[in-house]
């Protein structure tokens, strides 16, 4: 699940709000999704499935601390406390812990670089206001001025700049992603004990991903993007456990301050590793052979921009 998305005490005019405004809702819409305490109920509409889910998620002097409860399909939980992330699959007796995951587990969006944005998207804000899930929200448009994101529509409540709903757009904008919240409560304060797992994972077996592997890479550092699609930059890259397969492999972090790719780079062990392209719903994936390498490229943006980013990874040879 996806990478959240504070108080305006203002009315709107009506007529569209510039730009700046918009970049302005959204910077308080981000630290509002972060810094509130609060709890709710949402609807997640992706690869062609709805799950409904619960979530509390308060901001304390250590850090964010935040739980993820699936109320239908197969049972799943998610408690993040800072760096930690626990994910409990009970049908698998099964936990998975990653000790190096950084943002919420909600499947909203929370900006970054906003100063940024407009390099890429065109924001505007709606003229009417819209009601969702009992609360008066603005309308926000992000959308693409190329072919190589998504857009976004987004509605915001007017009062406590909590993300309420969360549209993903393809380039017909019709929704391919959504994110709406059924029931959203803001809190003083949230006790330890609704943070505390529903699931007994007593005699589970625990495996722990995203540690930094064990065998060093010697292409590790090494690997550089060239001609990325235009706005997109690499962000971070570290060397990690993959859990599917348990083995070392390089990820690659690349955005644009709104969409995210990831790389993920593997020495060549096997055919296992799927190759070409692959979409489902709003994911895309791309998988090539580079030398030695398994490379596979994932995120929610167009299926040229997987292949385009996994054309720009390229090893730098030895000094």
């Amino acid at each position: 699940m996806r990478k959240y998305l504070l108080v305006i005490g203002l009315c709107l005019s009506t007529g569209s709000l510039a730009a700046d405004n918009g970049l302005e809702l959204l910077e308080k819409m981000s630290e509002a999704m972060h810094v509130q305490n609060y709890s709710g109920t949402f609807v997640y509409h992706h690869k062609d499935k709805v799950e409904t889910l619960k979530i509390v998620h308060r901001n304390t002097p250590e850090g964010v601390d935040e739980r993820v409860l699936t109320l239908s399909g197969k049972p799943r939980e998610i408690i993040r406390r800072g760096p930690l992330t626990t994910c409990i699959l009970p049908e698998n007796h099964l936990v998975i812990v990653d000790d190096n995951q950084s943002g919420s587990h909600f499947p909203g969006i929370v900006p970054k670089k906003l100063h940024k944005l407009q390099l890429h998207y065109d924001i505007k804000v709606s003229e009417s206001d819209e009601r969702m899930a009992g609360k008066l929200c603005w309308v926000v448009d992000i959308m693409p001025k190329d072919k190589y994101r998504y857009g976004y529509r987004l509605w915001i409540d007017k009062e406590t700049h909590l993300l309420v709903r969360s549209d993903l757009l393809n380039e017909q904008q019709e929704t391919i992603e959504q994110v709406m919240f059924t029931e959203l409560n803001l809190h003083e304060s949230l006790p330890d004990k609704v943070f505390m797992p529903e699931f007994l994972a007593d005699g589970f077996r625990r495996q722990q991903i995203g540690k930094p592997a064990d065998v060093n890479l010697p292409s590790f550092g090494r690997w550089r993007a060239y001609n990325l699609p235009p706005g997109f930059i690499m962000q971070t890259q570290k060397q990690r456990v993959k859990y599917i397969r348990n083995k070392p492999a390089h990820q690659i972090v690349i955005s644009d301050g709104l969409a995210s790719v990831s790389v993920y780079i593997e020495p060549k062990h096997d055919n296992r590793v799927a190759l070409g392209r692959k979409t489902r719903g709003a994911m895309s994936v791309f998988g090539k052979v580079y030398h030695d390498h398994h490379l596979t490229v994932v995120g929610e943006v167009p299926e040229r921009t997987v292949e385009l980013i996994a054309e720009s990874i390229r090893l730098e040879k030895e000094p």
